[in-house]
Parts: C-alpha cells; structure tokens; sequence
C-alpha cells in the first residue's frame, strides 16, 4: 500500500484509537470483565468446567454491544455463555466456506467445458 494512501486511511480512524478515546472505554469495559471474572472465580470453587471459546466469545459480543450499541445484553451473565450463538455463526461460516468451494469448482468445471468443447469443435 502507498505510503500517502495509507496515511489518509489511518486519518480516518485516529481518533479511535488515541490515548483519550481508549481511555474512555476503559470502565465500561472493566465492567464487564469483572463480571467474567467473578464467573470463573465461582466455576473454580465448584470445580465446574468452563468452555473458554464460548466465556470470551460472549465477553467480546457484550463489550461490542456496550460500544455499538449502547445495550449490554449480558451474555457473560447466562450459563452456557451463549454458546448456541456461537455455533450457529460457526456454523453459518463452515457452510459459507462450502458455497464458497463449490462455486469455485463450479467455475473451474464450466472452464474446463467450454475449452473442451471449443477444442473438441
């Protein structure tokens, strides 16, 4: 990437990303890992097991939702994490990845059958 490009693209999102602005999101966000915390401090007295994927999954979407939206839908909060959300939009990207392969060979046959036929013709 050009260095000017790249220059005016980074511009656009300074902001963001500036000591103020983090600084910002810093207590909501303490918020809500303390709630994560507190979770896994009472999953390890009661020797229960915790599926990480779905404790940061659901600590990454409720501090997405507190930022974007302003709404915390508590996901830290609920038994499982959420973790039916988690496999539906892993599932939903495995069966993307296979649309995408397909359409792929797909294409690849067509090529292959209109060289064969125009040579063949």
């Amino acid at each position: 990437m050009e260095h000017d490009l790249h220059r005016i693209r980074r511009s656009a999102v300074n902001t963001f990303f500036s000591k103020r602005s983090v600084s910002e999101l810093v207590p909501f966000v303490q918020v809500i890992i303390e709630k994560v915390c507190t979770r896994l401090e009472a999953a390890s007295i009661i020797k229960d097991d915790i599926n990480l994927k779905y404790c940061f999954g659901a600590l990454t979407l409720d501090i997405m939702n507190e930022y974007c939206f302003s709404t915390d839908p508590q996901t830290v909060l609920k038994s499982d994490f959420g973790g039916k959300t988690f496999d539906d939009i892993d599932s939903f990207f495995k069966a993307s990845l296979i649309v995408r392969s397909l359409s792929f060979v797909k294409g690849n046959l067509n090529n292959w059958f209109h060289r064969t036929i125009t040579y063949l013709g």
